[in-house]
C-alpha cells in the first residue's frame, strides 16, 4: 500500500529531471530574495523606531528653540496702546460719567472756542450722600471753564427729590458779535470778552422715570471788556450802548429758573428713538442798574423714528425762544444775552453766533446710519431765523444749512462729532465737537 510506485516514477522520470533542472537555475534568484527579506523579517519595527527617534529629537529641537525665544521689546508707542488700553483711558475720556476720580476731559466749552481740555474729579463717597464734581477747562483761545457743583440725588432720603448746588467761572476770550437782527451784516463782525460768576441752586422732583420738575435760583456777575482777536476789530469800535445794550455797564443779575421735562428716549447720550420736551423759564433781574431786568422763555422738542431694527432713524429737533422785556419803564436785554444761531449747534453752515437778536425758531432735521462699528453717519438739514417782533413769529425768511457729519458713537453716547455744514459759500464749515448735537 505504501510501496513506491516504480512504473510511474519510470514512466515520468524526464518530466520530474527537468523540472530539477529548472529549479537549480532558480535557486540563485530565490536566495538574492531570501537575502532581501530576510532583515526586513527578522527586524520588522527598525523603520517604526527610526521615524519616531526622528520626531522625537525634531521636537526636542524645537522645545530647546521655543525655550531661547524672547518677545521684542515694546516700543514707546505700544507701550502707551497698552498703557490707553489698561488705564480704560478713552471710556475715561469720552464716557465719563462712568468713572470716579480724576480724569482727562474733552471739549465742554462753548462753540467757538477751539479746542478745549482739562480734567475733571468726581467723588460720591467724600461726603456722605452727596455727588461732588469738579471741572477745570482750558481751550486753544484761553476759553476757561472752572467749577464746583455738589449733587443730592435723594434729598431728606425722598424718592425723586433732589438738590443741587453749583458755582462756576467763565471766561470767553474772543467771542464773536454782528449786530443784533437777521439782516446783520459779515462786515460788521467783531470781537469782545466775556467774564462771568455764577453761583445757583437747584431743587427738582422727578415725578416719574420720564417726568421731571424743578426750579432754580442763582446770581450772576457779568464784565465785558475788548476782544482778543485782533484779526478784527474790537465791540466798542464799531458798537455802543444802543447798537450793543449793556455793553458798557456790565450788569450783575439774579435769577429764577423753572423747568419741566417730558422724555422717553431710549438713551439720551445717543437716541435711537423716542420724544424729549422741555420748558423752561428764566427770569432775570436786574438790582444793580435797574435796567436789564428781562424774561426769557424757551421750549426744545425731540423726536427719533427709528427703522431697520434701529440702524437707521429720522432725527428732528425744534426749538424756540423769546424774550419778553418792558421797555416802558427802560429796561433792555443785554446784547451779550440774546439768543442767537449759528455755530456748531444750531445753523452749522454759518459761523458762531452769527445772527442774535431777542426771539428765533429753529429746525434741525437728520437722518442717521450706522455705517460701521463705531461709526454712524448723517445727512442733515438746518433751518431757522432771528427776529425782533413777535409778528414776525413764522416760518418765511428762514436761513437754512445743510451737510454731512460723522459720528464716533457707543450705542448710549456720542463722543465725537465731526460735521461739515454750507450755506451761503461753496466752502463748509468744519465743526469737530466732543458732544451730540441732540
Amino acid at each position: 500500500m505504501w510501496g513506491i510506485d516504480l512504473h510511474f516514477f519510470s514512466k515520468h522520470l524526464d518530466s520530474i529531471q527537468m523540472l530539477s533542472a529548472r529549479a537549480f537555475f532558480r535557486l540563485p534568484g530565490m536566495f538574492l530574495i531570501f537575502l532581501l527579506i530576510l532583515p526586513a523579517a527578522s527586524y520588522p519595527d527598525t523603520g517604526k523606531e527610526t521615524a519616531e527617534t526622528r520626531q522625537a529629537l525634531l521636537k526636542q529641537m524645537r522645545m530647546e528653540k521655543f525655550a531661547t525665544i524672547k518677545p521684542p521689546d515694546p516700543g514707546t508707542l505700544e507701550n502707551s496702546v497698552i498703557y490707553v488700553q489698561r488705564k480704560r483711558m478713552v471710556e475715561k475720556i469720552f464716557m465719563g460719567n462712568l468713572f470716579y476720580g480724576f480724569r482727562p476731559t474733552m471739549g465742554g466749552l462753548e462753540t467757538g472756542s477751539g479746542l478745549a481740555g482739562g480734567a475733571v474729579y468726581q467723588n460720591k463717597t467724600l461726603i456722605p450722600g452727596i455727588h461732588v464734581t469738579s471741572n477745570l477747562r482750558v481751550s486753544t483761545r484761553l476759553y476757561q471753564k472752572y467749577d464746583l457743583a455738589f449733587d443730592m440725588p435723594s434729598l431728606f432720603d425722598m424718592e425723586g427729590l433732589y438738590a443741587r448746588i453749583y458755582g462756576g467761572y467763565r471766561l470767553a476770550t474772543q467771542r464773536d458779535y454782528y449786530g443784533l437782527g437777521a439782516d446783520s451784516s459779515k462786515s460788521n463782525r467783531v470781537n469782545y470778552l466775556d467774564e462771568n460768576v455764577e453761583i445757583s441752586g437747584t431743587v427738582g422732583k422727578r415725578w416719574f422715570h420720564w417726568l421731571d420738575t424743578w426750579l432754580t435760583a442763582g446770581y450772576l456777575s457779568t464784565y465785558l471788556a475788548s476782544g482778543k482777536n485782533t484779526s478784527i476789530p474790537s465791540v466798542e469800535d464799531l458798537f455802543d450802548d444802543e447798537t450793543a445794550p449793556g455793553l458798557s455797564q456790565s450788569p450783575n443779575l439774579y435769577y429764577l429758573r423753572p423747568g419741566i421735562q417730558f422724555d422717553i428716549r431710549d438713551f439720551p447720550g445717543n437716541p435711537h428713538a423716542g420724544t424729549m420736551l422741555c420748558f423752561v423759564a428764566s427770569i432775570y433781574r436786574d438790582r444793580q442798574f435797574d435796567t436789564f431786568s428781562f424774561t426769557d422763555f424757551s421750549f426744545e422738542f425731540e423726536q427719533f423714528i427709528p427703522f431697520k431694527k434701529k440702524y437707521r432713524r429720522i432725527a428732528i429737533r425744534g426749538k424756540t425762544a423769546a424774550v419778553f422785556v418792558n421797555r416802558e419803564e427802560g429796561h433792555e436785554v443785554p446784547f451779550f444775552m440774546f439768543p442767537y444761531l449759528g455755530g456748531s449747534n444750531s445753523l452749522r453752515g454759518y459761523r458762531e453766533y452769527r445772527f442774535m437778536d431777542e426771539n428765533f425758531i429753529l429746525l434741525n432735521v437728520e437722518y442717521r446710519w450706522k455705517a460701521a462699528i463705531p461709526l454712524e453717519m448723517a445727512l442733515f438739514l438746518d433751518l431757522g431765523k432771528v427776529f425782533h417782533n413777535l409778528e414776525e413769529y413764522d416760518a418765511s425768511d428762514l436761513r437754512y444749512s445743510y451737510g454731512l457729519g460723522f459720528r464716533f458713537a457707543s450705542y448710549q453716547k456720542v463722543f465725537l462729532r465731526l460735521d461739515f455744514g454750507w450755506a451761503e459759500s461753496a466752502t463748509p464749515r468744519v465743526w469737530f465737537k466732543f458732544e451730540k448735537i441732540f
